[in-house]
């Protein structure tokens, strides 16, 4: 060690600026603290379970990284820091942070992620450009968050929310709003206000309606509304939200009557990415003054499988297929029986990985598996 090193990041994976091999620790050396002008920490991946009061010596600390440790409090030394602009303690067992973090002058980032906390301060970092807190227990969030208006990304998902606060449609530079897997059942009413919005990610919840406001949306891109209780959408956002690429609307109770008025959107039928589900296919079916009506051609539809509250959807691979679908919009009587079964998990169902493979398997361009096995295949490693 070097008394006055200017970086100091110690990483489960490599300690190279210690030149020896890794070394797992349960507790900080106490030496580490003389270290005047230490500027970066980083015990990613050690299995600390304390950060010593004594963290409040290091007063040159600009990043403090307590990835994956077993802390599980923050000593309000932290707060003491005048130069700690970075603070991430993702995937820990951290139940609150210092009630003085408001005191960090200079902090910017600040990650929060997959851990325990319950509650946050209603003082937060006045520059802080985002809030993680996702994968917690948190049921509130606080209501002055539209105080900081550097925040352009919410990331606070997997949480015990029943509502986010009116504040938050008061921010002016939000992008994302990412606030999926909670329990929320209504949107304030003023989310419209939100003009710089591009992501809307409220899925596995349990809203009851959208707010009209969305419609107010101009920048919208991505719009995840699926395992939610909607029956029906706004009437005007489908028209007036132009930059929508994305619509996924799965397993929500939505009324043959919206499914028509959705489907016979034009710009429904210019997005890049539409689901819907089986039942909604077939309530609209039963609703239409027209039986020769078609479901758009980019709409891929599926199967909602029972998962408890994970999100699995089965589909055909001709409705992954983007250029030429076998069946637009009703299922067909299939001729031979198939001979092979693909199997295949995305992490965003909307957009199927592979490079895109599983679409073409389908198509009838002469090609089929053989082509999509010469796309996978790999060359073998020369030892």
């Amino acid at each position: 060690f070097r008394k006055y090193a200017s970086d100091l990041e110690m990483r489960f994976a490599a300690e190279l600026s210690l030149g020896r091999p890794v070394t797992i620790m349960n507790s900080i050396p106490e030496v580490v603290f003389s270290f005047d002008g230490l500027r970066c920490l980083d015990f990613t991946g050690h299995p600390i379970s304390v950060l010593p009061p004594a963290i409040g010596r290091l007063k040159s600390l600009k990043r403090l990284v307590l990835v994956s440790t077993h802390i599980s409090e923050l000593p309000d030394e932290v707060c003491d820091l005048p130069l700690l602009d970075q603070l991430l303690t993702c995937c820990s067992n951290l139940r609150g942070i210092p009630f003085r973090i408001s005191m960090c002058s200079r902090m910017w980032r600040l990650f929060l992620d997959g851990n325990r906390i319950e509650s946050l301060p209603e003082k937060l970092p006045q520059y802080m450009d985002g809030l993680k807190v996702s994968g917690n227990q948190l049921q509130h969030l606080p209501e002055s968050l539209g105080d900081y208006q550097h925040i352009n990304d919410i990331q606070a998902y997997a949480n015990q929310l029943t509502a986010i606060p009116d504040s938050v449609c008061d921010l002016r530079k939000l992008r994302h709003l990412m606030i999926h897997g909670n329990r929320i059942r209504f949107l304030p009413e003023s989310l419209g206000n939100i003009q710089s919005l591009e992501s809307l990610l409220v899925h596995d919840n349990v809203l009851e309606r959208l707010p009209d406001s969305v419609s107010e949306l101009p920048r919208l891109e991505w719009l995840y509304l699926y395992n939610n209780k909607l029956q029906d959408l706004p009437d005007a956002f489908l028209s007036s939200c132009h930059r929508l690429d994305r619509l996924l609307i799965e397993a929500n109770p939505l009324t043959g009557e919206a499914m028509a008025k959705t489907f016979s959107s034009e710009r429904v039928r210019r997005l890049r990415v539409f689901g819907a589900d089986e039942e909604q296919v077939a309530r609209w079916r039963t609703s239409l003054v027209e039986p020769g009506a078609q479901v758009p051609a980019n709409c891929m539809i599926g199967k909602m499988l029972s998962w408890d509250r994970l999100y699995a959807k089965l589909m055909r691979a001709s409705e992954m297929s983007r250029s030429k679908r076998l069946l637009p919009a009703a299922v067909q009587t299939v001729k031979e029986r198939p001979s092979m079964l693909v199997v295949a998990f995305s992490a965003s169902q909307g957009e199927p990985e592979w490079m895109g493979i599983l679409g073409k398997i389908a198509g009838d361009d002469g090609e089929g598996v053989a082509s999509a096995r010469r796309r996978i295949q790999r060359t073998p490693q020369k030892t």
